[in-house]
């Protein structure tokens, strides 16, 4: 049963529920298994194996949310390829999340292989010069004091570096990724590349989620360029359930292409022009969504090492 302080509130531009407490302030979520981003616990697991971990958790998550007896926890409405929970306290769900992975594993009978899956890495990186001038631009929009940990600009402490990076940078000119669940690509394709050609944006469809938290309200044209020159040739990355996001900043910044990062719905891979499963940039015109399986297919395509 829902807490009372949870409070799901429909969004038709996203096509997906938010959560917020009885003060307005939105809840977090957390990814319990995402076969477009594979958890790290799982860089050791047969693909095939994931597959059946997917099908495991699919089947047995009402279940097992009842036998945690966690009250506050509720299941997001999620994709096909995608599970995810909500609760006002992000300690219940990182445990209940520890809990679900490790009992999947357990009644399958995973065993761990060899070679390691290609993956996206997780690293951490408490100190980056790199976010200097975007948090300078940014300072008008960004946290009241005491509230920086709303805000990955000021909080994140991590990166997510991978050799797909060194692809996309060969897609343009200048790249702008979204806050702020963008700063650990941001992070991680400057860790990678070493191209300071780095741009910044924020923007939201409907309720902006940072609003109470901020000092003034956001310019929804705001974008921060770290080296002042011109923005050529933009490529704009961000995470995309619906594709939504990626188109409307398409259409507003001239001659720019989208990288969708872990696309959730046929949708968000058909609105972008790439897109990012794991660790390999794909086309999204050459995808074949007539074809049977043809997401799993690109999952498998891209674990190959």
């Amino acid at each position: 049963m829902m807490s009372e302080q949870i409070q799901k509130v429909w969004s038709a531009v996203h096509n997906r529920f938010g959560f917020y407490d009885s003060q307005g302030n939105r809840l977090p979520e957390l990814s319990i298994i995402d076969i477009s981003d594979i958890p790290q616990e799982l860089d050791r697991v047969d693909i095939e194996d994931i597959f059946k971990i997917w099908v495991w958790i699919q089947t047995n998550i009402n279940r097992l949310l009842k036998e945690f007896d966690f009250a506050s926890v509720e299941i997001v409405e999620h994709t096909e390829f995608e599970i995810r929970l909500v609760s006002n306290d992000i300690t219940i769900l990182r445990s209940i999340r520890n809990q679900i992975l490790f009992e999947a594993i357990s009644e399958l009978g995973i065993k761990k292989q060899k070679q390691k899956l290609n993956l996206m890495k997780v690293v951490e990186c408490k100190n980056s010069s790199i976010l200097e001038t975007f948090k300078k631009d940014y300072s008008k929009y960004g946290p009241r004091k005491g509230f920086e940990d709303k805000f990955k600009l000021y909080s994140g402490n991590y990166a997510r570096e991978g050799s797909v990076w060194n692809e996309v940078a060969e897609l343009g000119n200048s790249y702008i990724f979204v806050a702020h669940s963008g700063i650990p690509f941001l992070r991680g394709f400057y860790n990678t590349t070493k191209n300071k050609n780095l741009c910044l944006t924020e923007y939201h469809h409907s309720h902006d989620p940072y609003e109470q938290y901020r000092k003034a309200p956001l310019d929804k044209n705001f974008i921060s360029n770290l080296t002042k020159e011109d923005i050529d040739r933009p490529i704009i990355i961000d995470r995309s359930y619906t594709g939504n996001t990626l188109k409307y900043l398409k259409d507003f910044i001239a001659d720019s292409k989208t990288v969708a990062l872990f696309p959730k719905t046929e949708s968000s891979i058909r609105l972008s022009d790439y897109f990012i499963i794991n660790n390999k940039l794909f086309n999204s015109k050459d995808v074949n969504f007539n074809k049977e399986g043809w997401y799993f297919n690109l999952i498998r395509e891209s674990l190959n090492l």
